[in-house]
């Protein structure tokens, strides 16, 4: 199963950004983990639509300007489990 057949972010996005995953099929459950440069963890809320196609990530505070995102969809569908993995750089601050 290809898990996300479209992950929503602009390779140059702003900070305020949400992040969406759409899968190819209906999921039992999904989700969406961010990660900064180091690894470390963005806190946020997660929504999927019903049946669960998209899923929607948004941070509970805003992302650094001009840093590098990791993003990994997840959710397993009746057959199996599938993910994928994506990035996205915020816009750099405004000199």
């Amino acid at each position: 199963m290809d898990a996300a057949r479209h992950c929503r972010t602009q390779p140059e996005s702003p900070s305020n950004t949400t992040v969406t995953a759409t899968f190819d099929a209906p999921v039992k459950s999904a989700n969406v983990t961010l990660a900064d440069s180091t690894g470390r963890a963005v806190r946020g809320s997660v929504m999927c639509n019903s049946p669960c196609t998209t899923v929607t990530v948004t941070p509970s505070t805003r992302l650094k300007k001009g840093t590098t995102y990791s993003a990994k969809a997840t959710g397993p569908n009746a057959a199996s489990q599938g993910s994928t993995t994506w990035t996205f750089t915020t816009n750099k601050p405004v000199t």
